[in-house]
């Protein structure tokens, strides 16, 4: 599948429909003089486009992880998003985020995004990508991948709130 699109090694092209989008290596688009991927819609999709890794937790283990990067859009008219993922097993997701709750839309110039996970001891694996959900293009630079301490707060949709919240809606 990689032969399709030139995407640097590494990175793999997932998503629930990724025929409907090219994902690709772009040394037209750059940011800080490096080139950049990027995600394009094709005609009237369907579902999501995903350019992704996956790696062995155990070196983070304990520890709170954090996925940036610097993104740009161009008429992304659903979704796009950073997204991470911390698996215990192929049935059971211990940590995840996505950006769905503060999505990338419409068009934007290049901006820094974060995912912040906490690693637990019995965490198998780690996916982590970007995203793009309908239409538009999204363009990705300057990834990273870093353990960072406990005053950067986590941004996992799966801890539910601490206190309740529109109660009186």
């Amino acid at each position: 599948e990689n032969e399709q699109y030139s995407i640097p090694y590494g990175w793999f092209i997932a998503g629930s429909h990724p025929q409907h989008y090219v994902m690709e290596f772009d040394e037209t688009i750059t940011y800080a003089n490096r080139p950049s991927m990027s995600i394009r819609a094709c005609e009237e999709p369907k579902g999501f486009g995903n350019l992704m890794q996956e790696v062995q937790a155990t070196a983070y283990h304990g520890k709170r992880l954090q996925f940036a990067a610097t993104v740009r859009s161009a008429n992304v008219q659903q979704w796009a998003g950073l997204w991470m993922r911390v698996d215990e097993s192929e049935q059971r997701i211990l940590a995840f985020d996505n950006m769905q709750n503060r999505p990338i839309k419409g068009t934007c110039d290049w901006a820094e995004y974060t995912v912040v996970l906490d690693v637990a001891e019995t965490s198998s694996k780690i996916a982590f990508g970007f995203l793009l959900c309908g239409a538009g293009q999204i363009w990705i630079a300057q990834v990273r991948l870093v353990v960072t301490g406990n005053e950067v707060s986590s941004t996992d949709m799966l801890i539910p709130p601490t206190t309740p919240t529109n109660l009186n809606f």
